[in-house]
């Protein structure tokens, strides 16, 4: 089966797989941690700002409130990360609300660095969420493609197929 994913006849196709299982993956267990623990995000986040060359993070965050909306904002970035990944073809159409509600995301943490604060994290975060639409449309554009070219040899197939 690995051998069959790998040599599959669509390099595109095999790398949105690749790309897109990652990235699912990527906001599925950071969700968990702002749900389950969101001390150890806040952590991670202050840290990245230290070793950025930044002081003590300026604001409080002890909200319930915005940790739930953390956790499932970004758990439904998993999800639909996962569901396009399923069928790519089919699916198409969840990729408008992934890169807007990344690219919302990329826009305001740049928002909030250059109107608020010059945490140096908020400004890394909001390049690497703009990075992520630019994966987002890239490879699911090409995956895309190669599944309405012909879904013969595509590993794992397309739930529709």
């Amino acid at each position: 089966m690995l051998s069959r994913f790998w040599n599959q006849p669509s390099r595109a196709y095999r790398d949105f797989q690749l790309v897109y299982g990652a990235l699912g993956l990527h906001f599925f267990f950071p969700a968990l941690g702002y749900l389950l623990s969101p001390e150890t995000a806040m952590d991670s986040f202050t840290r990245l700002g230290a070793l950025l060359g930044a002081g003590t993070y300026p604001f409080s965050e002890q909200s319930m409130v915005w940790r739930v909306l953390a956790g499932t904002n970004v758990l439904t970035l998993a999800f639909l990360c996962f569901f396009i990944q399923a069928d790519v073809r089919r699916h198409w159409p969840a990729l408008y609300p992934l890169v807007f509600m990344k690219g919302t995301t990329s826009a305001s943490f740049f928002l909030a660095y250059v109107l608020s604060t010059r945490y140096p994290a908020f400004l890394l975060v909001a390049f690497w969420d703009g990075l992520n639409c630019l994966f987002f449309i890239h490879f699911a554009r090409n995956a895309r493609a190669a599944a309405l070219a012909g879904e013969e040899g595509l590993v794992p197939r397309p739930l529709g197929a």
